[in-house]
């Protein structure tokens, strides 16, 4: 598990380097950005969307793709339903830490087999 969470070739780690020592200890903002790869900007396109679920063998239609610990910046205009509908960006602000960055306290997946929903969570 740690090797998923933190592990740079790891096929879930998504980042060039986890800076989470620096963000708590180090003043400096610029050691603590961490750069994403090109997943988050290709999966925010209904495009990118479509290229992974066909190499998953999924159907275009009612299929959707939901990524965790993501910011959403609310008050930035930024939405948490991306690429058409078929990206979900759940429990972006959850955490204290980045609620004044999101304006937000994040959201939850709501899913059974009539609804899909994300329930917004005020501060």
């Amino acid at each position: 598990m740690w090797y998923l969470w933190c592990g740079a070739k790891s096929p879930v780690y998504g980042k060039d380097k986890m800076t989470t020592f620096e963000h708590y200890f180090v003043e400096d903002k610029q050691m603590s950005k961490e750069t994403m790869n090109p997943y988050y900007q290709l999966s925010v396109k209904e495009e990118g969307c479509n290229k992974i679920l066909e190499e998953f063998g999924l159907p275009l239609d009612g299929s959707h793709i939901i990524n965790g610990h993501v910011p959403v910046k609310i008050k930035d205009g930024e939405t948490p339903v991306k690429a058409g509908g078929k990206l979900f960006i759940i429990d972006g602000g959850l955490s204290k830490a980045y609620q004044s960055k999101t304006g937000i306290a994040g959201y939850t997946l709501i899913f059974n087999s009539r609804h899909l929903a994300l329930a917004e969570h005020k501060l």
